[in-house]
């Protein structure tokens, strides 16, 4: 069942945009896993108010790739396909390599340096179970590259990949083993950016991309999440 969202008075953020991040998140957090139909008349029964704000949000959110409307069936949240994956790291790669090689032109690229401790840190506390914080802390370091890169649409497209592979983690758990590789990986681009090194971090962000790539599929085929999966 969806949450309601808090009412707000004076709150200048529109009813659709609270609709729309309210069904994002639960889509993201596996509370409305793929294939789940989407009724305008429940879900405006649920959050508190008109059909409108819903049905635009939907619409919203089948742009993202997240929703997938049927016309005559009604909208349902998207499943996920083996070429959906190929495609969605094909561009992920495409992406952070880009924002990577902006990164290094920053003047103020060193202030990632500040993550270096965190990334330490967390290689102690990486374990079998909960990594919630870890993939906090990967977030911070993605948006950090962004920020450097001041480019506000590639900002806007990576945020959409980076919705979808989060949304992946569900149905793909990465093991200890990969994500104690996943420090190194994510040290070893830090430094070639604060370097200001174009080829290397490139091809550390390449390296990073497919062996999360190989990762994902290699989890998807094996695991009873398989059934969310279609060829």
């Amino acid at each position: 069942m969806v949450s309601q969202f808090p009412r707000q008075s004076g709150d200048k953020v529109s009813q659709t945009q609270r609709v729309y991040e309210t069904l994002r998140q639960q889509i993201l957090d596996w509370h409305l896993p793929p294939g789940t139909p989407l009724s305008e008349n429940d879900l405006s029964r649920q959050l508190g108010g008109s059909r409108t704000p819903v049905r635009q949000a939907i619409q919203q959110l089948g742009h993202e790739g997240l929703v997938r409307i049927m016309p005559g069936r009604g909208a349902f949240v998207a499943e996920i396909s083996l070429s959906d994956i190929v495609e969605l790291f094909e561009m992920r790669e495409t992406l952070e390599v880009g924002a990577a090689c902006l990164a290094c032109r920053a003047e103020d690229r060193e202030s990632l340096t500040a993550l270096v401790p965190e990334f330490h840190a967390a290689r102690e506390s990486i374990n079998g179970s909960d990594n919630s914080e870890y993939y906090a802390l990967i977030r911070r370091f993605d948006q950090a590259i962004v920020d450097l890169c001041g480019n506000r649409r590639l900002a806007q497209a990576l945020e959409e990949i980076w919705a979808q592979v989060r949304r992946l983690r569900h149905i793909a758990a990465t093991d200890q083993a990969r994500l104690l590789e996943t420090v190194d990986e994510h040290l070893g681009i830090l430094q070639a950016i604060v370097d200001g090194d174009e080829t290397k971090a490139a091809d550390r962000v390449r390296r990073h991309v497919r062996a999360s790539a190989q990762n994902i599929l290699k989890n998807v085929t094996n695991r009873s999440g398989q059934r969310y999966i279609s060829v």
